[in-house]
């Protein structure tokens, strides 16, 4: 093979995978944009979901029962049930309670938040560790500096 031939069916075999590499990533957009514009509030639930849930709770009793119940939980601050009804209701009350549920168990005056920063005084990381927590460590430490 001249060449020259051999020269244009690189350009062939370069310019055919370039399209068929484009002609990939467009379909591989398409596919992630539709799939992204299906859900309007894909951290809560489709409204599909929401649309099916609301038709148990009038047709059926132990739906209406479970609805009853988790209003009644989310009503003395349970923020899970809360959280759901938000999401299936968007009924602003309920992420009220929710987001105060979560706040006084993760906010600045929850246990864990004040444990936390209490144990971020400056002993705390001092050479890596505190001072003082074992005895043999500082025997050690002491016996290192007499040699």
């Amino acid at each position: 093979m001249p060449a020259a031939q051999h020269s244009r069916g690189c350009k062939t075999c370069r310019v055919i995978r370039a399209v068929l590499l484009a002609l990939l990533a467009l379909v591989t957009m398409q596919d992630q944009r539709s799939s992204a514009q299906a859900h309007e509030r894909p951290y809560f639930m489709p409204p599909v979901e929401r649309d099916r849930l609301h038709g148990l709770i009038l047709k059926e009793g132990w739906a209406k029962e479970d609805y009853a119940r988790l209003k009644s939980a989310a009503s003395t601050g349970d923020g899970f049930a809360a959280a759901f009804l938000y999401a299936l209701d968007g009924d602003p009350r309920n992420a009220s309670i929710a987001q105060q549920w979560l706040l006084g168990k993760y906010g600045k005056n929850a246990y864990w938040t004040v444990r936390a920063a209490e144990r971020l005084n400056g002993e705390f990381f001092k050479g890596g560790q505190v001072i003082g927590t074992s005895k043999n460590f500082s025997r050690q430490v002491a016996a290192n500096l007499t040699r």
